[in-house]
């Protein structure tokens, strides 16, 4: 979620503090990419750090044909985002 947030939401508030000071939202994006940068590197550790716990487990169910396209696009996870991106989409214009 925090990656999400730092990467779509916070470049849209970031654009109106450059429209009024450059300089201060030239920072403020230095900033933002930092802690990008500060997520990927943490990621990357904690996936160095617990690599050898991981494990998945064999797939159950498969949902195959035409029930695909519901499973994936009929959930309330996807419609949400769809929503959502649609939503920062107008906005960013």
């Amino acid at each position: 979620m925090l990656i999400n947030f730092w990467g779509s939401v916070m470049p849209l508030g970031l654009l109106k503090v450059i429209e009024k000071n450059v300089l201060l939202g030239g920072l403020m994006s230095l900033g933002n990419i930092m802690i990008m940068l500060g997520f990927i590197i943490c990621a990357v550790i904690l996936l160095a750090v617990c690599w050898k716990d991981l494990f998945f487990l064999p797939a159950g169910d498969q949902v195959k044909g035409k029930k695909r396209a519901a499973a994936v696009f009929g959930n309330l996870g996807m419609i949400l985002f769809l929503i959502c991106g649609i939503v920062l989409f107008v906005y960013s214009f």
